[in-house]
């Protein structure tokens, strides 16, 4: 009888574990076949549905199963810039559609991103951008006040008060756990180090951070400012008055062209496209667009770019891909972002 038990025991065991080796296989096998679809059709007349939301990573991995169950992007920093720079020259894209709310990116990303934007609108095609009813902050409306028209729903609000800066320190916690920090450094604007050794910012710290702040702030009254055929000090007033607006509140300020819907969106991308009001409205997502083979419109021809970094060490070459050609570029000057800590003691600068 004991001898039977086990057995039973022993062979539930065995077939439980083998039904969860078959249906973790079944889910690989499952993100393989999502990731291995065949090439994309992009059919005239469409428009690129640019969705913005969440993180824009510099580079992913490309692993079916990670971008599957591990919620990892299907595009990176790199894709969205060339799906953008492609479908400028591609006839078959007649328009653009920006679907941006919680963009998430460094401050050199999200340059990067405007810049092909903006290269993308100077082709002449139609480009709008909308929010949905999520709430749009600065970095989003950093990249959506590039479009011809800017559109919310009237549930939705915005964000328009500026920037700050965090930084953590770690001070208190150290002398806690009693251990002391051994730090070599030269230089009174030598910061890196500080949140080890102080409570608060140092005076030449919080000179160089405020400097990188007022520049970031510049930088972003000024693309919007031109964005919008603003004075500046237009923009200026707007950002030091204003906070947390409403759809209306932001429409009556001049930050959105109409309160619409989405499928009154849709319904002016279909005059502006000269389509009837039955047509249907062809679309291509951009996770979609970025799959589709250069051989597809061999007009398109991108290379990539080698960064040229000289040093103490000698010259190294960067390549951002394999691809047929490359374009070198010896004179673009490196963009520096920064990027604050979260949580712990925390010094504001705003």
């Amino acid at each position: 009888m004991r001898f039977f038990s086990t057995l039973v025991a022993s062979t539930l065991g065995t077939l439980v574990a083998l039904g969860l080796m078959f249906f973790i296989a079944f889910l690989f096998i499952l993100a393989l076949a999502a990731s291995s679809s065949e090439q994309p059709m992009v059919r005239t007349g469409s428009v690129l549905v640019v969705d913005l939301s969440g993180p824009i990573p510099e580079q992913v991995s490309g692993d079916p199963f990670a971008q599957a169950f591990g919620g990892e992007a299907p595009y990176d920093l790199y894709d969205v810039t060339r799906a953008l720079q492609r479908a400028a020259v591609d006839d078959r894209v007649e328009a653009a559609w920006l679907q941006i709310h919680g963009v998430m990116a460094p401050w050199a990303s999200l340059q990067e991103v405007r810049e092909a934007l903006l290269a993308f609108k100077e082709t002449g095609k139609p480009i709008y951008a909308t929010s949905g009813d999520y709430a749009m902050d600065e970095a989003d409306y950093f990249l959506a006040s590039v479009a011809d028209s800017v559109f919310a729903e009237p549930e939705g609000f915005f964000e328009f008060n500026g920037f700050f800066l965090e930084v953590t320190f770690f001070q208190e916690m150290l002398e806690k756990l009693d251990i002391e920090p051994q730090i070599v450094r030269a230089g009174t604007f030598k910061s890196a180090v500080e949140p080890f050794i102080r409570n608060n910012l140092s005076p030449e710290n919080e000179m160089q951070l405020q400097a990188l702040l007022d520049t970031q702030n510049e930088v972003f009254l000024q693309a919007i400012a031109d964005s919008r055929n603003w004075d500046i000090d237009r923009a200026r007033t707007l950002i030091e008055t204003e906070g947390i607006l409403t759809a209306d509140e932001a429409l009556e300020a001049g930050l959105l062209d109409d309160l619409l819907f989405t499928d009154q969106i849709e319904s002016l991308f279909k005059t502006r496209l000269g389509l009837d009001a039955d047509d249907d409205l062809r679309q291509i997502s951009i996770d979609s667009y970025v799959n589709v083979s250069d051989e597809d419109h061999p007009e398109v021809r991108v290379a990539a770019v080698e960064f040229i970094l000289e040093g103490l060490a000698g010259i190294k070459k960067i390549s951002r891909s394999e691809e047929r050609g490359y374009v070198r570029s010896e004179e673009r000057q490196p963009e520096i972002g920064y990027e604050e800590p979260i949580d712990s003691p925390k010094t504001h600068l705003n």
